[in-house]
Parts: C-alpha cells; structure tokens; sequence
C-alpha cells in the first residue's frame, strides 16, 4: 500500500492533480511505509504544500466593490463541480491548469468566466460581478445605478469586437490593391530576363573571340565555358518567364475584389548570377 500510494502520486503530480497526490502521499509518509520510502514521501508532501494554488471567489456589486454576500446564498462550481456555497473572502486550494469558475444565485447563473491558474499561485481573486435589477439599484443608491448603467451602455456599444475589424486583422487589405508576392516575383521576373541576357551576351562575345583565336579546333575547356554561359542564360530566362507570368496572374487576382487575404507564396530576397571559369551559377534566396 505504502509503494502503491507513491506510485500514484507521482502519477497524479504529472497529470496536474496536486491536490489528490498531497492526499496519497500523506499515506506513505509514515514510520510503518520504510525509512527511505518515508523520507522520499515526506519531502514529496512538503513540495507539494508550496505548488498547490489556491484561489479567494468574491462577489462584487455594480461599482466592482466587494460584496457581503449571505451564507448558502450563491454557489461557485469549478469544472462543474461544486467548490463552495460560501463568498467568504477565504481562499480554496484548487489543482493548477484551466478552469471554468461558475457563479449562481438559485437558478440563475450570473457568472461565467474561464481562468488559468498557475502552480504555486496563492489566493488568485476569482471576481463576479452581480447585477440587481435596475428599479432596486436606483432606489437603494442612485450614483451606483448611474454607473452601472453607463458601464452597460458602453459594453453594449461594442457591438463588433475588434479583433474582428477588418483593419485589425493582419494580412488583410483593406483598399485592395496587389500584394506583395505580386511585386516580389515581377521583381525576380525581371531580374531573370535580365540575366538571360546578360548571359546571352557573354556567351556570344566568348564565342566570337573563340572563333576568331581557334576556329573549329579549340580547348574544349573554353567550348563547355561558353555551354554552360548559354545553359545558365535559359535557365534564368525560364525562371524569369514564370515569375512573370506569377506576378500579372496576382496582379489580375488581386483586381478582382476590393478586400482578400493576399496569397501564401514564396518571399524572393536574393537572386544572382555569377560567371564562372566553367560555366556560371545563379542563387536564389528567400523565403518559401
């Protein structure tokens, strides 16, 4: 039983359930469970007397002031199950992680709110805020129900709440207009037309000294040099054709309405090409 009971604790302990595990090693930390297993149950237990959280429900009224609130008037359920009938201002150890905390008067359930709590927090205040009807707050305090009735008019104000506007969504355009990925591959589009060129006219001019120095019996060193300027040439102008064709495609998308979330596609930061004494060699850099 002794080994039993601290087998589950520890069991317990990595699945959230302090409050369970501070029971079971209560069971172990005895004379009769063994010195070691005693010792190792003891020091447990008093870890666990630290790591327990615990939490204070209070009530307030329309001003946020805490409330007197009558005994066995209003429960508080945790998780759905019940934790207190008490609003006494004293603090409840309750297991860490996520709870839904329940405030109810009779039938009526006046508070709901979900709440993490973390381990080794103390005396965290779980507040409620409980609305009297309007006729008996104006009669009981005139300055409170004015408040009251200001703060509710300005919640109900906030009908769209704003992390739903269409400004504060990220990656959303409000005006239309192209997106990013549109411009970054006409920028690669034309920066490989370019290339291709470049190339083209590199090969050409290696070539033309070629033929004027060798004629047909040359290195054949110099003759894969000027393959490879002319292959490097067809790739970049491959490259710079799609891109160009990506970036009117976006371009025309993005015409098409006044407000979407532009296109997940690849970020192009770099492209280069560099001549080599066999060939040339471009990179490309970005994100994809």
């Amino acid at each position: 039983d002794c080994a039993d009971s601290y087998d589950g604790a520890k069991g317990l302990i990595e699945s959230g359930q302090l409050i369970e595990a501070k029971e079971l090693l209560g069971k172990c930390a005895r004379a009769a469970c063994g010195r070691f297993l005693m010792k190792d149950c003891t020091a447990l237990h008093a870890r666990l007397e630290g790591d327990i959280p615990s939490v204070v429900p209070v009530v307030t009224d329309a001003s946020g002031a805490p409330q007197a609130v009558k005994e066995a008037t209003i429960e508080v359920k945790i998780d759905g199950e019940s934790l207190t009938s008490k609003v006494d201002g004293q603090a409840i150890l309750v297991n860490p992680g996520s709870h839904e905390f329940t405030f109810s008067t009779g039938n009526r359930v006046f508070s709901t709110q979900t709440v993490a709590i973390v381990q080794g927090q103390r005396n965290r205040t779980i507040a409620a805020r409980l609305r009297p009807s309007g006729k008996k707050l104006a009669a009981a305090d005139p300055a409170v129900a004015e408040k009251a009735a200001t703060s509710e008019a300005a919640e109900a104000k906030e009908v769209e709440p704003r992390a739903t506007r269409q400004s504060d969504v990220p990656g959303v355009e409000s005006e239309g207009g192209a997106s990013f990925s549109a411009y970054a591959f006409g920028v690669v589009g034309l920066l490989g037309v370019g290339s291709a060129g470049l190339l083209t006219y590199w090969g050409r001019k290696d070539n033309h000294e070629l033929m004027q120095t060798c004629g047909t019996d040359c290195n054949p060193a110099s003759v894969h040099h000027i393959r490879m300027l002319y292959l490097a040439s067809d790739v970049a102008l491959g490259v710079g054709a799609v891109a160009l064709v990506a970036s009117t495609w976006l371009f025309l998308r993005s015409g098409g309405s006044e407000e979407k979330e532009p296109p997940r596609v690849a970020r192009v930061k770099v492209f280069d090409v560099h001549p080599t004494s066999s060939g040339a060699f471009a990179t490309v850099g970005g994100v994809f």
